[in-house]
């Protein structure tokens, strides 16, 4: 007896492969593949099925990727959820991690916290501890202190000057420290164009060593360098996981430090991936309509607090900062 298959034509291959799965169940028990024909509703129960199971997936790696606290809203946002059927299903999960001890409610209605039993010793050192020397574009470090292990966010709208300020970075502290400088967008021929426009010799450059990279950075970082990375991307949809991978660079770094760029949209606070950005950030910059403002400086280096200062520039042929007076918050 012929046993072929018998799919309605809007039977997709996996919805496919999975009723051929059923049907050699049945043959097993006695009867016969050939003689059935899934109905319409067969076929969309087995669909249905399988979008639950796709959200399931997604609301899992979400979890597994959050720290801190987050808003339901931003959940349904973060895994595209808009139905009424769906959110009835992702509220039911979230109250099952609260039971479990996953989860604690926030105060404010909507909001939870992932609870972090999980806690690193810290030894106390036995001198003052020094600052990194490093230089930062604008003068950050006069008013933030950079120490061993931290992580600089560059949070940039478009063509507001990111790779600029990475650039500026990488080749003012090259000669005092090893400086590896991961590219995302820039080849050989944008990244030889770019570094000529500056007034400085070739072979300057060469003290950087430039890499090409476009995911899954904390396998490349090098723990005790100047790690500067250009930029941070991930698939549209995905905002939500940038802060885990920046943590996953933060885990790797030693005695160095990485600064991160990312990109934001114009007139916004945060990058793309929102607060999140910030959980392991010391210095979170944003570079905006001709604006540095410094969102966040967490090691004072003077009686100043740094955030919210801001810094008007201009940007000379794609590499040269010329700046304004620094402004306190209004």
């Amino acid at each position: 007896m012929d046993k072929t298959v018998m799919v309605e034509p809007e039977m997709d291959a996996a919805t496919s492969a999975l009723w051929e799965a059923e049907l050699n169940k049945f043959e097993k028990k006695g009867g016969y593949a050939a003689s059935l024909k899934p109905s319409k509703e067969q076929v969309e129960l087995i669909r249905e099925d399988q979008r639950i199971d796709h959200l399931a997936e997604n609301f899992r790696l979400w979890i597994e990727d959050l720290f801190g606290s987050f808003d339901i809203r931003q959940m349904y946002t973060d895994l595209g959820v808009t139905t009424p059927q769906d959110k009835v299903l992702l509220r039911v999960a979230l109250h099952r991690l609260v039971a479990d001890g996953i989860l604690e409610r926030g105060r404010l209605m909507g909001t939870y916290r992932k609870i972090d039993a999980e806690a690193d010793s810290i030894g106390l050192l036995e001198e003052e501890p020094v600052p990194i020397p490093i230089k930062l574009p604008g003068g950050i470090e006069e008013y933030v202190d950079i120490f061993p292990g931290n992580i600089i966010v560059n949070a940039g709208s478009p063509n507001a000057g990111k790779s600029a300020y990475d650039l500026n970075c990488a080749i003012q502290n090259c000669d005092d420290f090893e400086v590896i400088y991961f590219s995302s967008e820039m080849g050989p021929e944008e990244l030889t164009l770019r570094t000529s426009k500056f007034d400085i010799p070739k072979n300057e450059w060469k003290k950087i060593q430039f890499k090409k990279r476009v995911e899954n950075f904390q396998d490349v970082v090098q723990p005790n360098a100047l790690n500067i990375v250009d930029y941070l991307e991930v698939i549209e949809g995905e905002f939500y996981k940038i802060g885990d991978h920046i943590r996953k660079i933060y885990q790797k770094l030693e005695r160095g430090i990485a600064i991160i760029s990312l990109q934001m949209d114009r007139g916004a606070k945060f990058a793309w991936g929102g607060q999140k950005t910030l959980d392991k950030a010391r210095v979170y910059l944003t570079l905006d309509a001709g604006v540095l403002t410094l969102q966040k400086g967490k090691n004072r280096s003077s009686t100043v607090n740094p955030d919210g200062l801001s810094r008007s520039f201009k940007l000379i042929s794609g590499c040269e900062f010329r700046w304004e007076p620094w402004q306190s918050k209004a």
